[in-house]
């Protein structure tokens, strides 16, 4: 059914709300179709790395919003012919339009907050697991040594391989070895809290 100008939009959301990032993208549409042109909404939630849901396959929509987090789900998107827009960073690159987090602007941020502190000594501590933390870590690393500092790094060990008590302690233990007082930059709020 062709979209005319007398009806809604149809979007289908395929969006995790268990993080915070994912709960902005609800209000960023929230505001946008407050603020703007009304649309139909189609959503149910939609965890990271999973398949697309079942009613998607016979959905009469416009367009679809989501994180496309694999290969798997891009294809899957794909074969729905409709519009998507990807607002994911953990992929290198998407087929599909995207809306994302500039991650080296996110380091450069707050690169520059903490050398502003007048600290010597930085550190990153990311998830080596997340391309949109690597690439964060980088470009923060980046920014320190073009001001003549080191930047350590942790990075948690790939999922599975070690328990939680074990990962808290290797952080502490990572932590307590680092000069004092230290400008750290934690990948995300979770990651923050566990420091």
């Amino acid at each position: 059914m062709p979209l005319t100008t007398l009806t809604r939009p149809r979007v289908a959301l395929l969006i995790e709300t268990s993080a915070g990032y994912g709960r902005d993208l609800l209000h960023g549409v929230h505001d946008w179709t407050r603020n703007g042109q009304p649309w139909s909404i189609r959503f149910t939630e939609h965890p990271l790395r999973t398949a697309l849901p079942s009613w998607l396959k016979y959905w009469e929509g416009d367009g679809i919003i989501a994180r496309v987090d694999s290969d798997a789900i891009a294809r899957a998107l794909r074969r729905t012919g409709l519009p998507v827009v990807d607002v994911s960073a953990e992929r290198a690159r998407s087929e599909f339009p995207r809306v994302s987090i500039d991650n080296r602007a996110v380091a450069r941020v707050a690169a520059d907050h903490l050398l502003g502190k007048q600290l010597r000594h930085f550190a990153y501590c990311g998830d080596g697991q997340t391309l949109w933390s690597r690439e964060r870590g980088v470009a923060f690393a980046r920014a320190i040594k073009t001001c003549g500092f080191a930047c350590a790094e942790f990075s948690t060990p790939p999922r599975g391989k070690t328990g939680w008590d074990s990962q808290v302690n290797a952080l502490a233990q990572w932590l307590r070895q680092q000069p004092k007082p230290l400008g750290l930059l934690a990948c995300f709020d979770g990651r923050a809290q566990l420091v």
